[in-house]
């Protein structure tokens, strides 16, 4: 168990510091440029693992797990990451992010109807906890575009639909496992279909590439290194999920927006601003960690 756990922070770590490379290559690229990057990043750093530590006898598994890591592909790195980029454009950043991070109580939902994992106390006071901490940490005060936004809500279907994938991305990680799937060869098939699917239907994500990729030299490093570390992080996730429930070790890796304003303020102090409600959202997802911790027994 306790396995499990040091891999979904070590997920949480890198998943984490991948927004903020991001945020630091787009100062001198596009979003076309971004996405396109970042996913060819993740699979190069796989492909590179894969050759490293894999013999070719070693690559093998069943059928089964190999289609349900292209199921995680398509549930968590495209209909989920297009239903909260449409939920974004219709009521906002703030409002769609914070119902985006309340997954991982759908995650715990799905663990206990359909993989028979138990929801002890320790693990909902924990779940709890985290959310909390995600939704104080992203929600804050509404942007000025999000005031231009009213209120329907039918708009908030697609913020919804997106937590309705998101959370069952976990799930379909530890179907996987189970299955006989393998951690590395399973992110390179989910990234490989994530990045196929993207290029196939950028469009619904906002992403036209008909207006050609805009990149500053400088800007390479940054993105690719922001899918590096997407990757490696997807790797975690498997390894997570091979030794501890999903219902534990899900709201743990979930907890990268804090990892992301830590760093943010951090490493781009001329951005960001720390405020008190931040120490609030680290004290919780802090405590929620700690209850999820001491629930291994």
């Amino acid at each position: 168990m306790e396995t499990g756990i040091a891999y979904a922070l070590a997920a949480a770590l890198f998943w984490g510091t991948s927004p903020v490379l991001v945020k630091r290559g787009l100062r001198h690229s596009n979003v076309s440029a971004a996405v396109l990057l970042q996913g060819v990043g993740s699979v190069l750093v796989l492909v590179l693992i894969l050759l490293l530590t894999f013999g070719e006898g070693e690559l093998a598994m069943p059928w089964t797990a190999a289609g349900v890591f292209v199921s995680v592909g398509l549930v968590g790195s495209f209909l989920g990451r297009t239903f909260a980029l449409k939920g974004i454009d219709e009521v906002g950043a703030s409002r769609a992010q914070s119902i985006v991070n309340s997954a991982p109580l759908l995650t715990a939902v799905y663990a206990v109807l359909l993989l028979g994992e138990t929801a002890t106390p320790l693990i909902l006071i924990g779940v709890g906890l985290i959310v909390s901490g995600l939704l104080i940490i992203t929600r804050g005060t509404p942007d000025e575009e999000d005031t231009r936004l009213p209120f329907r809500f039918k708009a908030f279907l697609n913020p919804l639909l997106a937590i309705i994938f998101f959370g069952f991305g976990p799930i379909l990680k530890k179907v996987a496992m189970l299955a006989g799937g393998t951690p590395v060869p399973g992110s390179l098939i989910t990234h490989v279909t994530g990045l196929a699917l993207v290029m196939s239907f950028g469009r619904i994500l906002r992403i036209d590439w008909r207006q050609g990729i805009r990149i500053a030299p400088d800007s390479y490093f940054f993105l690719l290194m922001s899918g590096f570390f997407q990757g490696v992080g997807s790797i975690f996730t498997y390894l997570a999920v091979a030794h501890a429930p999903a219902i534990i070790v899900a709201p743990i890796w979930n907890v990268q927006p804090l990892v992301t304003f830590s760093l943010a303020r951090l490493l781009l102090r001329e951005d960001e601003v720390v405020r008190l409600k931040d120490g609030l959202a680290a004290v919780l997802v802090v405590a929620g960690v700690f209850f999820l911790f001491q629930s291994r027994g």
